[in-house]
């Protein structure tokens, strides 16, 4: 049970939730100070093998299929056993070029008016800023607790807040805030997060709310944008290798130069029209 005997508006920050996959080949999975032993369990969907060592941290694999390499799960609890040396975590994932696949930062608000009633509200009005495309909202029917959420849980990003009071019983003002990064996601966030130390700023990168002065006296920190992952896509293929052609050849007529000009000119308003619409949208 977590101590909450914390003054008005104590507020905490941490990492809540890691999740990388390592080579098959690599026989260090994490930091030398973590002990290897551990006991087996049950594996988790596709893996054939399961091991849960000392710290509550599980791994698996599958035996047949070696190019799934060791998916390593660093839950909250374990988190929080490793404590402050978990960011000697994220540094050996950075450096071995490893790829996370899950990250969860969580900001826990103590002994605050901080409420998720209103939150809802500024919601359900649209006053927020976010490419969020879905808002559920969930309540406890037979507890106290709530929870609002943007954007779709297994996305690239998603931000849960919640009373986790009423989660664990308690008798006390605790909201946590809580941003996951799913795969698309996680590797940038990782690295911003070693960067910065800035779960505040993360948090108003995915979401702003302009008129909620008690959301930004907590998080008075500058928004921090995490991007996705810049890949070749198959759309960016399809559009340098196929299109770039025909273009170009529309370019060799005596007015090629005016349509590049009039099709640059299309390009940036419909660029002005996604980047400018009022709407909530996911990219």
């Amino acid at each position: 049970m977590a101590d909450t005997n914390y003054p008005k508006d104590t507020i905490t920050e941490r990492c809540h939730w890691l999740a990388y996959t390592v080579p098959y080949y690599k026989d260090q999975l994490w930091p030398s100070f973590i002990s290897a032993s551990g006991k087996e369990i049950r594996p988790i969907a596709n893996f054939t093998n399961g091991l849960e060592i000392s710290n509550g941290g599980r791994v698996f694999w599958n035996q047949n299929r070696p190019n799934m390499g060791r998916h390593v799960i660093f839950s909250g609890s374990c988190c929080d056993t490793i404590g402050e040396n978990l960011n000697e975590c994220l540094s050996f994932i950075k450096e071995g070029q490893y790829k996370p696949t899950r990250l969860d930062l969580a900001i826990d608000v103590f002994n605050t008016n901080l409420s998720l009633k209103h939150m809802q509200s500024l919601v359900e009005r649209r006053e927020f800023n976010s490419h969020a495309q879905v808002a559920p909202y969930h309540k406890d029917l037979l507890g106290k607790g709530e929870t609002v959420q943007l954007g779709k849980a297994g996305s690239g990003s998603f931000l849960r807040v919640y009373d986790k009071a009423a989660e664990q019983k308690l008798e006390t003002s605790w909201i946590r805030i809580e941003i996951s990064y799913g795969a698309r996601k996680a590797k940038n966030a990782l690295e911003t997060y070693l960067q910065t130390k800035d779960i505040r700023g993360m948090v108003r990168g995915f979401v702003d709310f302009p008129t909620w002065r008690k959301w930004n006296c907590i998080l008075s920190n500058a928004p921090i944008a995490v991007r996705y992952e810049t890949k070749q896509t198959n759309t960016r293929k399809w559009l340098l290798e196929s299109v770039a052609k025909s273009i170009a050849k529309e370019m060799l007529f005596d007015d090629g130069m005016q349509f590049r000009n009039k099709l640059l000119e299309q390009i940036n308003l419909e660029y002005r029209i996604l980047t400018e619409n009022d709407d909530i949208i996911d990219w």
